[in-house]
């Protein structure tokens, strides 16, 4: 069966026409569903949790923005069995998984969620909880370890976890390129440092990759012993020392023809 969850931003009147021509396609392409509309109170994560202790295999579409998409997937940690499928349609914002995947905005991605084409990705975790995507650390209040290895930032703008995401800031739309995406099916997680450039003397700056390590795990802590450091996982609020990992678990994504990943 198909789910639909609807992003809480969505409940604005000025959705209602983008909302009625998604529900009109999906029912012309024959994949309808329920729809649950999330809210500040009903988050993607405890709605995916509720389908999943009722149904076996769902088929979850998230309607709205990446952040909560991310969040849908992460769901699966609690549970052994996992059949679930999850699509996504981007709505409003950019959407870098978008992109990756080669999902259109709006309704035009209906019929790639019709066609499903699904591949099986990797999941990173923190502290236990999962990511789909990446996250940001701050440059000047980390260090990060191996068994092997330390890493102590130095000139870099931003450091960034990534299971899948761009490893830099494209310059222009032709700049697409499969070498600039990390991969979610290597069996490897990314840190990737960032430094700013500007194309020109009075060019805007942007971010380009600095350092790119791979890893299968890995220990965040603050670098100095007084200093406190969160990471906002969501709608989770983790404490340092972090550890991170390529999780055990898999998701199964619907994705495009022309998508940046095999």
């Amino acid at each position: 069966m198909y789910y639909y969850l609807y992003d809480s931003f969505l409940i604005e009147k000025k959705y209602q026409k983008l909302i009625n021509e998604i529900e009109t396609r999906v029912a012309e392409l024959g994949i309808s569903g329920r729809v649950i509309r999330l809210t500040l109170l009903k988050t993607a994560e405890e709605a995916v949790e509720s389908i999943l202790k009722r149904e076996a295999n769902p088929t979850v579409i998230v309607v709205g923005k990446e952040e909560t998409f991310n969040q849908a997937i992460s769901a699966i940690r609690n549970f052994k069995e996992n059949n679930c499928v999850f699509g996504f349609i981007p709505v409003k914002f950019f959407s870098e998984i978008a992109t990756i995947l080669d999902l259109p905005m709006g309704v035009e991605s209906c019929d790639v969620i019709s066609q499903r084409r699904i591949i099986e990705v990797d999941l990173g975790q923190v502290n236990g909880f999962l990511f789909f995507s990446y996250f940001d650390l701050p440059t000047n209040k980390v260090f990060l370890k191996t068994e092997n290895w330390k890493v102590f930032p130095v000139k870099c703008s931003k450091i960034r976890v990534s299971n899948l995401a761009f490893r830099w800031q494209k310059k222009s739309e032709e700049d697409y390129q499969k070498e600039m995406v990390s991969s979610p099916q290597d069996s490897l997680l990314e840190i990737i440092t960032l430094k700013e450039k500007r194309d020109s003397f009075f060019g805007k700056k942007r971010h380009c990759l600095d350092s790119l390590f791979f890893f299968k795990h890995i220990w965040i802590n603050s670098l100095k012993k007084d200093q406190e450091l969160c990471l906002q996982l969501g709608k989770k609020t983790l404490k340092a020392p972090l550890e991170v990992s390529l999780a055990s678990k898999k998701a199964k994504i619907i994705v495009g023809r022309d998508r940046l990943i095999e």
